[in-house]
């Protein structure tokens, strides 16, 4: 675990986590533990082959080789059983950028689109920015664990489009079962619901758990199902902008992708089409060792609200980075808890409430950082939190 305990000073290095401290909270002398890329270096094979790359000091237009779609389609097959084809795949720049084009391409505006609140803040903007309506299904929470209510669900999906499901969802951390998605299937498939399917921490699972892609449920699942993933939040490379969209219907795949090719956006830059197949390729046992690190970090994290900050209780993720933990206990509202949490803790992380109201309350923490960082956060908000005892 040496690799994960190394702090490496990225201010100055035009990494937003850090150069962009003071913009988003006025102030820089924070712990950078808000936007979600880790602090660690990435797999040896996959800066091997940036470096490699970068070495040949000419960065013109870049063609995507066959091997790129088969990393990624070996890596579904090996980890998940799912068969995905070439032809069905399309090429995106990020996952939130899929999300917009294809709210735009495959609905209309004034089409009803469910969200699973708290959730994702850009699944917000995607849906009222484009003119569409914005139907929440708030998740039930009982004893710090979350559940989809299917009842709202089934209601509402009789005059839905869309629903926008976020699997591993963020920021919650639930992996949802494949029971529970065979239903959120069911229930969409008879409403004739699309399904679009934020999954790009799907690689980010603890434990026993086990990520299940959505559209390998079923042949009729797949049929409306339309899944976008990445390499980026897996391997540390959201700076690379490359992801993918799972599109195997017609209907669906031929205006994403005229969209892409209209707008340019169809080519991968020269540093990622070799960084995302060295990844698949080759990052596993690195990935496999960070989440095992990872889940320390949780298990560090919650143990020590329970033992000296009894306000909190922090959830323990059953997937991605990030740690969900309720502050209700110190009786603040979201102002007073910003300001304790930024100003006199001196940690950046999410508030609960820029998720959704449901979130009120509630701070996301990103712990893909080393221990020692982790230790001096949890330590920083005991002391925050004694002086308003």
């Amino acid at each position: 675990m040496e690799t994960f305990e190394h702090i490496i000073d990225r201010k100055h290095q035009l990494s937003a986590k850090y150069d962009e401290l003071e913009k988003k909270f006025g102030r820089k002398d924070l712990l950078p533990m808000w936007v979600a890329d880790m602090d660690f270096q990435v797999a040896p094979e996959i800066w091997k082959a940036v470096e490699k790359r970068g070495k040949e000091k000419i960065y013109g237009y870049t063609s995507r080789p066959d091997t790129y779609w088969d990393a990624a389609i070996r890596w579904y097959q090996r980890r998940y059983d799912m068969t995905l084809k070439q032809e069905d795949l399309i090429h995106s720049p990020g996952v939130v950028t899929s999300l917009n084009v294809i709210i735009r391409e495959l609905t209309r505006e004034g089409d009803k689109i469910i969200i699973q609140t708290p959730v994702y803040p850009p699944f917000y903007d995607a849906v009222r920015k484009n003119q569409r309506v914005l139907v929440e299904n708030p998740l039930l929470e009982e004893n710090g664990q979350y559940y989809i209510h299917f009842e709202e669900l089934e209601k509402q999906a009789e005059e839905a489009s869309m629903l926008i499901l976020c699997n591993p969802h963020n920021p919650v951390g639930r992996v949802w079962t494949k029971e529970e998605l065979e239903r959120i299937g069911d229930i969409c498939r008879r409403h004739q619901v699309i399904i679009l399917a934020d999954e790009i921490h799907g690689d980010l699972v603890f434990g026993d758990r086990m990520y299940t892609p959505m559209a390998s449920l079923s042949k009729e699942i797949q049929e409306i199902t339309i899944t976008c993933f990445s390499a980026t939040k897996s391997f540390n490379l959201a700076g690379l902008q490359a992801s993918f969209i799972h599109a195997p219907q017609a209907q669906y795949h031929q205006p994403i992708q005229e969209f892409f090719t209209i707008m340019e956006l169809q080519r991968n830059d020269c540093f990622s089409v070799v960084a995302v197949e060295a990844a698949f390729n080759h990052g596993e046992e690195w990935l496999n060792k960070m989440l095992a690190y990872v889940e320390e970090n949780m298990a560090y994290v919650e143990n020590y609200c329970r033992e000296n900050i009894p306000e909190l209780k922090a959830n323990l993720p059953e997937g991605t980075y990030l740690q969900w933990i309720n502050c209700k206990g110190l009786g603040l509202k979201d102002d007073a808890l910003k300001k304790l949490m930024i100003d006199e803790a001196k940690v950046a992380l999410n508030m609960g409430v820029d998720y959704g109201a449901t979130g009120t309350g509630y701070v996301r923490l990103n712990l893909a950082c080393p221990r020692s960082i982790v230790e001096k956060a949890m330590k920083n908000i005991e002391e925050a939190v004694k002086k308003r005892r």
